[in-house]
């Protein structure tokens, strides 16, 4: 029986063990490169994370025929904030990114709905009915 001189000659199972090797360094690569390659508004899920879930303040009020204001304050989420009214026609808020808004009734009777986007696109809403 003579022996073979495998100096310097891969196995087939050394082959088998470098290749799985360089296909899962491989993997793990492209994982890293995808991560964060979003562009922002691509992805459903909110850019970066809110320190506390956007709240509106109060959530609900009445505003009877001599009362013409309420302060509404929204609570965590991202800032800047935007606001806006769902009728126009009930009452306005201003054009602000500010965290604390007066919402000012006209004298129409009906609820109004208010809402605050965050940064991240979460939003709050308050009704506010006028009688």
């Amino acid at each position: 029986m003579g022996m073979k001189n495998t100096i310097g000659m891969k196995t087939r199972q050394d082959r088998l063990g470098l290749g799985l090797a360089a296909l899962m360094m491989a993997a793990v690569w492209t994982a890293l490169c995808m991560v964060g390659c979003e562009k922002e508004g691509d992805s459903a899920a909110p850019v970066g994370a809110d320190p506390a879930p956007l709240t509106l303040v109060p959530a609900s009020a009445t505003l009877s025929a001599t009362q013409t204001v309420a302060v509404l304050t929204a609570r965590g989420g991202t800032r800047p904030y935007a606001w806006r009214v769902a009728d126009a026609s009930l009452g306005s808020v201003p054009d602000t990114d500010v965290a604390t808004v007066t919402y000012t009734r006209t004298s129409a009777l009906g609820a109004q709905v208010i809402q605050v986007k965050d940064r991240n696109r979460w939003m709050a809403e308050s009704v506010i009915r006028q009688e």
